[in-house]
């Protein structure tokens, strides 16, 4: 088919994919823009094949639209995935504005990948808790915060930048121990907090800790939540035992720099879930109630542990005991194991926590 110009190409090419296959968003977002760019499409085109090359070694289609979207909802408005297109083709409509909006993609593409990477030489700039604050967070896997990570390595600068950051991981533990991942009315504060930052109404990290202070748990339901939390995923169990020991340890800037080094600090479930003949006075409904709670898990060596395996507690004790971890020798140090010692440690693992992720604004 043959068309006047290489615009022309983009919208008849649009046009014909209403009516066959899908084709992937990211492919539907570059041909709106270069179909918009008109005279100026090698400035667009430029732009974008910048902007790849400085995310691809972070994932391919995927993680282009996580950050279009991302860095749409910090900017202008939240918008799920299914809706981004539609938002882009509706305010993207000139050549300038395709030209502005592929800019600013390529600007901020760096930002957004040194959020994915902690050794990325952006950290350098801002020192090394900024770099374990971004390894936490990575740790965790949440990213619902991004749109407001976006503002404020554009805004903030120097200290306020790391208080600012502090504020985002321990917001973002307190909400998935008390609420979960979070969904779109997390989103949805972050990317308005986001939007304020870059309009400088939000100028600080105790303004930005104010602002979000409308949606993190506060210290009582942090804590009440945490007394009864039941942690099914390794990483986070590991992050939270982890801050927890060093904040035992009277360490500073505890809930930073998170050991993931899975080979040489594992988990112990010390009520396993599946007890058997070792457990016979524990009910395996109570096991399966009780053996992920936090209070339950404890920090050890990955080859004790899996020496362990479903031991009873008499035969557990010892080795718990030896530990050199100190919230595990604790337990070690305890005459039986059951739900009420799990309660009891929980409680005081509860109270320690509020202390971790500090939340002040």
């Amino acid at each position: 088919m043959i068309v006047p110009s290489q615009a022309n190409a983009y919208v008849i090419f649009e046009t014909l994919n209403d009516r066959g296959k899908d084709l992937s968003a990211s492919d539907l977002l570059k041909n709106h823009l270069f179909g918009r760019a008109d005279d100026r499409i090698e400035e667009v085109q430029s732009k974008w094949n910048q902007m790849l090359g400085i995310l691809e070694a972070h994932g391919g289609d995927d993680i282009v639209i996580t950050y279009i979207r991302q860095l749409w909802s910090a900017t202008r408005e939240v918008a799920r995935e299914k809706e981004l297109f539609a938002k882009i083709k509706e305010k993207i409509v000139t050549p300038q504005q395709a030209v502005d909006f592929a800019g600013e993609l390529l600007d901020r593409a760096n930002h957004y990948s040194a959020m994915l990477n902690p050794a990325h030489s952006l950290w350098k700039e801002h020192g090394a808790e900024a770099q374990s604050i971004i390894e936490s967070l990575n740790t965790l896997k949440v990213e619902r915060y991004r749109p407001a990570m976006l503002a404020l390595l554009s805004s903030f600068q120097a200290k306020e930048l790391v208080a600012a950051m502090r504020v985002i991981l321990n917001g973002s533990v307190r909400y998935l121990i008390a609420i979960g991942a979070g969904g779109g009315t997390l989103e949805a504060a972050w990317s308005d907090v986001a939007r304020k930052v870059a309009a400088k109404e939000v100028a600080s990290a105790a303004a930005f800790a104010k602002e979000m202070q409308k949606i993190v748990p506060n210290d009582e339901v942090f804590r009440s939540a945490f007394r009864t939390a039941r942690i099914s995923k390794g990483f986070i169990a590991r992050y939270l035992l982890t801050s927890l020991e060093r904040f035992a340890k009277g360490e500073k800037d505890c809930e930073l720099v998170p050991n993931s080094d899975v080979a040489a600090v594992n988990l112990e479930h010390v009520l396993p879930e599946n007890p058997g003949e070792n457990w016979k006075e524990v009910h395996p409904d109570i096991a399966a109630a009780f053996s992920r709670r936090i209070g339950n898990q404890v920090l050890l060596s990955a080859k004790k542990n899996s020496e362990l395996g479903n031991q009873s507690f008499a035969a557990k004790r010892e080795v718990l005991a030896a530990s050199e971890f100190l919230l595990t020798k604790e337990v070690g140090n305890t005459a039986a194991w059951g739900p009420t010692e799990i309660d009891q440690r929980q409680e005081k693992l509860a109270a320690m926590a509020v202390d971790v992720w500090l939340f002040k604004a």
